[in-house]
């Protein structure tokens, strides 16, 4: 299961590195929690996220050899839990962090009766 979930992203962020390269301004509706067009941010959160699934494969593939204690298990998924809410909420945060434009908002154009 975890090497068809590995595959499916691939094949995702393979399509959000495309849509950012050609500036389709295809908007993300990443984890329902926002509707910003994708960018550079999505493609690292991908990357991110990718990395993350090559470093279970490989734990997976030797966790006959090394067990996990209990104690182990616990701090990863505390570690797992707090990676999730980071990247879910990455957009959000980025925003925090990063300069706001101060230009006027543009007004509608008015049509001449």
């Amino acid at each position: 299961m975890l090497l068809l979930t590995s595959l499916l992203l691939a094949v995702l962020t393979t399509g959000v590195v495309l849509a950012v390269r050609r500036g389709t301004g295809a908007r993300c509706a990443c984890f329902g929690a926002t509707e910003r067009p994708l960018g550079r941010r999505h493609v690292v959160r991908n990357g991110i996220l990718l990395a993350s699934v090559a470093g279970a494969l490989v734990a997976v593939a030797l966790g006959a050899a090394y067990p996990l204690a209990p104690a182990g298990a616990a701090v990863a998924l505390a570690a797992g839990a707090v990676g999730a809410l980071i990247l879910i909420r990455l957009d959000d945060l980025l925003d925090l962090f990063l300069p706001v434009s101060t230009a006027p908002p543009i007004a509608p154009s008015r049509r001449d009766p």
